[in-house]
């Protein structure tokens, strides 16, 4: 294991027969070469290291794109970020930096480190105690450039679960990472694993006699939350007690959502 943190199998005459920093996983750390085709793998969640569900790879291009993956398969599914980062030419020069005030590595370990939930982040962490680390505590702090900044925003795509998977929905928290969260009526697949997304906890509507159970459910409000690809119909110039309604009576109908005389009927599963 050299200082940089690279771990060589080396022969008797010292030639390199194979070393980690050319196997990048989902970190990289000081002096790694990150050529083209090289690639970053998210973990699957915090918790669980195997291959998770985005991709941060350096094109032939020289385009630096965060992609998803057709999970559970290893294939790019859509592109979320298109950024340059801390880039160099091959004759060392400078392109542009992700983080243009970040401390130096004579003072701190750094690693930038594709998260589980599809964000790139930038850390770093005092190599000892000193007056001039007042401010930074003994651990590991994200600095604040990180892309992109808010990826549930980003993740836009027809297809695929967003953020939080299936029928869930998520909020930023005070960490910037995705809170997913349950809508009334449904239950994380596991609460072990909130990444999973949810089910619902009720039974369905019948179709065969939707009129006459329609006075069995009922529709709960909820404030700026939205599944922008989930659509089933779309309504124009209509109350919002016309779309409750609508949704009520229709047994494919699981979220109405309304908006300045707007109606859009939602089936699941709900892909926030």
């Amino acid at each position: 294991m050299l200082d940089t943190g690279n771990f060589v199998l080396a022969r008797h005459d010292f030639v390199n027969l194979w070393e980690s920093f050319g196997e990048p996983t989902d970190t990289l750390l000081p002096t790694q070469i990150f050529s083209r085709g090289s690639k970053l793998v998210a973990g699957y969640s915090r918790m669980n290291r195997s291959t998770g569900r985005f991709r941060f790879t350096l094109q032939a291009d020289g385009n630096l794109v965060l992609y998803t993956l057709t999970f559970p398969l290893d294939l790019d599914n859509s592109s979320y970020c298109l950024e340059t980062f801390t880039l160099q030419q091959k004759h060392g020069s400078i392109l542009k930096m992700l983080s243009s005030e970040s401390p130096t590595t004579q003072e701190f370990y750094h690693i930038a480190v594709l998260e589980y939930e599809g964000v790139f982040r930038h850390y770093v962490y005092p190599k000892r105690s000193s007056s001039n680390f007042s401010g930074w505590p003994p651990k590991w702090s994200s600095l604040s450039t990180s892309l992109p900044q808010n990826i549930y925003m980003r993740l836009t795509e027809d297809s695929g679960s967003g953020a939080c998977r299936f029928n869930s929905y998520c909020s930023l928290g005070n960490d910037q990472r995705p809170n997913c969260k349950c809508p009334p009526g449904y239950n994380f697949l596991d609460p072990n694993d909130v990444m999973k997304g949810c089910k619902q906890n009720f039974v369905s509507q019948n179709c065969e006699e939707a009129s006459q159970e329609t006075e069995l459910f009922s529709l709960e409000q909820k404030e700026n939350i939205d599944w922008p690809h989930s659509d089933s119909e779309h309504f124009e110039m209509v109350t919002e007690g016309w779309c409750r309604k609508a949704c009520l009576s229709d047994c494919f109908c699981a979220v109405a959502i309304f908006r300045y005389g707007r109606c859009w009927k939602k089936k699941i599963p709900g892909i926030f």
